[in-house]
């Protein structure tokens, strides 16, 4: 499923994000050198970019996913 993704960047300047869980393809090299999810970071493919990135967990402030928009206050 695609969702979009608003945060705040690792520079302090806000970014939407179209964007997708899971995806597989366009993976170059291993695995990567440390755990994600113990950083408080979530994997995902950036559409627009054709690009992965993590995202700090910490910094979203809105979420669609679908019809659903989720506000964190």
């Amino acid at each position: 499923k695609f969702f979009t993704v608003s945060f705040i960047k690792k520079d302090g300047t806000p970014r939407v994000m179209n964007a997708r869980l899971g995806v597989k393809a366009y993976l170059k090299g291993g695995e990567l050198p440390y755990d994600p999810e113990e950083k408080g970071l979530i994997p995902v493919y950036d559409i627009q970019k054709k690009a992965y990135r993590m995202i700090s967990i910490d910094t979203i402030f809105d979420l669609k996913i679908g019809s659903k928009e989720y506000k964190v206050k």
